[in-house]
């Protein structure tokens, strides 16, 4: 009868059987199978078990072969170059964050200067250069509009774009 052995790639993921053909293994070895036309490490996490041919169904991939001290080397490399790409990757975002506050704040007190002098030179005139309530009033009203046109634009922006993610 034939036999087989389980498997996973990652941490709690999902089982999957192969063929281990004449190599022996024990629960924890380090095995090296075909897994999405690739090439990958995984661990075995059931121990070699004999099942019928009516059992088997479809033929099993078989292992390829036991994993070498080098492929492990290589495998806990490419974790630590996966780790600071993350890492690299995080630095970046904050940076990204802190450069968009900034301009923000720079675009907000460029909008402040243009309202008013917009306010000074075509509001004042017309309702009298005393009501500086009024003025503060309509700086306020365009301020809070222009707020809210732009994060509703923005808003559906966002939404558009993760639209395109799913």
């Amino acid at each position: 009868m034939p036999l087989i052995i389980g498997v996973v790639f990652r941490k709690n993921g999902n089982v999957h059987y192969y063929d281990p053909g004449e190599i022996q293994f024990e629960i924890g070895d380090k095995a090296i199978c075909h897994a999405d036309k690739a090439i990958e490490i995984s661990e075995v996490v059931a121990p070699p078990t004999e099942i019928s041919e009516h059992d088997m169904g479809t033929a099993l991939s078989k292992i390829i072969r036991k994993a070498t001290y080098y492929d492990l080397s290589v495998e806990e490399l490419n974790k630590s170059k996966e780790e600071i790409r993350k890492y690299q990757l995080a630095v970046v975002k904050q940076m990204m964050s802190l450069a968009t506050s900034a301009f923000g704040l720079v675009a907000a007190l460029a909008w402040n200067e243009l309202i008013k002098t917009f306010i000074d030179e075509f509001i004042k005139p017309s309702i009298g250069s005393n009501s500086k309530l009024v003025s503060l009033t309509i700086y306020a009203l365009i301020v809070t509009s222009l707020a809210v046109f732009i994060t509703l634009q923005l808003s559906k922006l966002v939404e558009k774009l993760e639209e395109k993610k799913l």
